[in-house]
């Protein structure tokens, strides 16, 4: 055999095992995504238009249906900073498949998230094989609304997450080296969710500046990169209209959605996840410094900075706060959490083996999450109505006490037993069904029974409201848009990211005493009522029936539609504009 016929067998024979190994990746990544789906689906089961659908959605149906929301000035005047999901909704529309190209957007998602937990374990956690299953488990144990921001495995088609798992998948490229892809990433992410994007270019000036394995040559070409990118941030916004004044935005969401960018509005026991998540991460750290460089910071960073932030905002410290809530830099936690099971799964190894130094990671762990259990037990016991908030904290002491369970059985071993491998994995299945019992509720089973209510109530506006009509209605329902697709004065939940369309939602909501409990819209008086339905001049009015307007609305406008079932009634408004023929059939539901 000559040796060039050797040098062409060598070269196939290592393409094939180059090949193997990418196709065991990908099949490892696609047992880890089935493994995830299948948890998030036993924890809190899958959504297709509920929640963020109500806002996320409407966009494409107006651009497959056009004039559906002609007369909603809040939908005509916004923009989201998800864009591209609303081509998704409309070719979904367009071809039948909405709920094949959700299904399949949410699995992307996790696939991506799934992806980055391989590649992250055959890099530093290469002996243990479940150690992506380890992770799954823990981050589902985690908030889903951590610190007001979704999680990367969250139950829905969503950007966020999307965006979330990409980012995840960024940061694990920059530890691993392959930094290429993680600046190309920037340009996917930016197409997912803008604003995630932003935060994500953060994480790359970092390493810029610090990691000094970037040639001369390769700084000047990602700083360009950086430079080309804000641009075109900018100029998106400023055609989309999200470009707003900062402080406004910043005074609408602590006014409306205070939890999702205000710290001082949350409750201490939101801040106790913030503990365990710069803890493990530490750990992590310290775990990786055989194979130690710089990019292993980045695993530090995402926590450092969701604590700076939260605490600059906490704290009221000029100029930080601001930034902190004008970026929402409290969704770092969207992805922190991933390396804090990693940090865990180190504390897990390091206590493996009993020497003096894992004695103490063990004992810091066990005296840390002691006093943790004793607080949020305190939490929950004096405040049951928060049980929702402060239940998935006590999901992480069922991780350390089974590694800590381990340590005792294990401290003399220098290998452990496959058995407990074994326990680990039924503990992990065993936590979504915890999970899952100690957050049913009657008030949980009312709301999820009540979808195909709100859904069967918007059916028959879509029959009885022509197309142009514009309905008043409590600012509480925000899945009217959704469900009747007609056009209203305003909700709860569609608030504007910028243009003069976030003014005038202020405006409307301050009128309409609208709020997400919908109680003080029900102290309105009818003379505020009046005027507003006299500034705005909608077609019809939709009110609870336990509304104390509702003995005058009978009197004076005509009852189109009572449905006891839904607790709704909708009426026309004879003075503002002209009536339809079918409205002056009066339709009543009641429960069979």
């Amino acid at each position: 055999m000559s040796v060039n016929k050797f040098r062409s067998l060598t070269q196939k024979f290592r393409y094939f095992f180059i090949l193997h190994d990418h196709l065991a990746l990908i099949f490892h990544t696609v047992l880890i995504t089935i493994f995830t789906a299948t948890l998030i689906n036993l924890n809190s089961g899958y959504n297709f238009f509920i929640d963020d659908h109500f806002v996320l959605s409407l966009k494409g149906i107006e651009k497959y249906l056009p004039g559906i929301f002609s007369r909603d000035y809040i939908i005509q005047s916004s923009n989201q900073a998800h864009w591209p999901f609303e081509y998704l909704t409309y070719i979904g529309l367009k071809y039948s498949i909405t709920e094949v190209l959700y299904f399949s957007y949410w699995l992307l998602s996790i696939f991506i998230f799934s992806l980055s937990l391989q590649i992250f374990t055959q890099k530093y956690f290469a002996q243990i094989k479940w150690a992506p299953y380890f992770v799954v488990g823990f981050v589902l144990w985690g908030p889903i609304n951590l610190l007001g921001a979704l999680g990367p495995l969250y139950r829905a088609a969503h950007p966020a997450p999307m965006g979330a798992s990409l980012i995840l998948l960024g940061l694990t490229m920059l530890i691993i080296g392959k930094k290429f892809i993680s600046w190309i990433l920037l340009f996917i992410v930016f197409f997912v969710h803008i604003h995630q994007s932003l935060l994500y270019s953060i994480f790359l000036c970092l390493s810029l500046l610090f990691d000094r394995s970037y040639s001369k040559k390769q700084i000047i070409f990602f700083s360009s990169c950086i430079i080309l990118f804000l641009l075109i941030c900018y100029g998106t916004a400023h055609v989309l209209k999200l470009d707003q004044e900062s402080s406004k935005m910043i005074e609408l969401c602590l006014r409306y959605i205070p939890y999702h960018c205000f710290a001082k509005s949350w409750q201490l026991s939101t801040f106790l996840p913030l503990i365990p998540t710069i803890f493990f991460s530490i750990i992590l750290v310290i775990y990786m410094k055989k194979n130690f460089n710089i990019t292993t910071l980045y695993a530090l960073l995402p926590c450092s900075l969701l604590v700076f932030s939260l605490l600059a905002d906490r704290l009221d410290i000029l100029f930080f706060n601001f930034i902190s809530r004008r970026f929402y830099l409290h969704q770092f936690s969207t992805f922190t959490y991933v390396f804090t099971a990693y940090g865990l799964l180190s504390c897990f190894l390091y206590t493996t083996i009993s020497t003096k130094k894992n004695l103490t990671y063990y004992t810091l762990t066990t005296v840390l999450y002691s006093g943790l259990i004793i607080i949020s037990l305190w939490f929950w016991v004096t405040a049951p109505s928060a049980i929702l908030e402060t239940n998935p904290v006590i999901g992480h002491y069922f991780s350390v006490a089974y590694v800590s369970i381990l340590y005792l059985v294990t401290k003399h071993l220098r290998r452990i037993n496959k058995r407990y491998y074994f326990l680990l994995i039924a503990l992990i299945f065993a936590m979504p069904t915890i999970k899952l019992h100690l957050e049913i509720s009657p008030q949980i089973i009312h709301e999820r029974n009540s979808i195909a209510v709100m859904k069967k109530f918007g059916q028959n506006i879509q029959k009885l409201l022509s197309k142009n009509s514009l309905v008043l209605i409590p600012p509480s329902l925000i899945w009217f848009r959704l469900y009747a697709q007609r056009s209203v004065v305003v909700d709860a939940k569609f608030m504007p990211l910028g243009g003069t369309a976030y003014k005038e939602f202020d405006t409307r909501m301050t009128e309409l005493s609208g709020d997400w409990s919908g109680i003080p819209f029900l102290q309105l008086s009818i003379e505020k009522l009046s005027a507003s339905i006299k500034k705005y001049k909608p077609t019809h009015v939709v009110l609870m029936n336990i509304d104390p307007k509702i003995n005058f609305a009978k009197k004076r406008w005509i009852l189109v539609m009572e449905d006891h079932i839904a607790g709704l009634s909708l009426f026309s408004v004879p003075s503002s504009s002209p009536i339809w023929p079918e409205q002056h059939i009066k339709i009543t539901l009641v429960n069979p």
